[in-house]
């Protein structure tokens, strides 16, 4: 029997920050069918509600996990995940010293 280091496989989420804006707030209504009101705390921003009765507010993230939309404050968010960028998506060269 051989034996080999191993590490967990990582997972990767996308993740949908929602900004309050009136098109934010239509965004997610398309994409999960939430229901959209005005905040009365903040002028002219939104909040949307999804079927299981959870409240995203203004600049919260949202982020699917196991089919169920989790909302994350930007602190809680920061904390629990680290964004990252796929580089196939950045639109200058990209170099590296080896």
């Amino acid at each position: 029997m051989d034996f080999m280091m191993v590490e967990p496989k990582k997972s990767k989420f996308g993740a949908y920050h929602f900004n309050g804006s009136e098109k934010s707030a239509k965004e997610a209504s398309e994409k999960w069918g939430c229901t959209i009101g005005i905040n009365e705390n903040f002028e002219n921003k939104y909040i949307i509600t999804f079927d299981d009765g959870i409240k995203c507010f203004p600049n919260s993230y949202i982020v699917m996990e196991q089919n169920k939309p989790v909302v994350y404050t930007q602190d809680e968010f920061s904390v629990k995940y680290q964004v990252v960028y796929d580089l196939r998506d950045r639109l200058g060269s990209f170099y590296s010293i080896d």
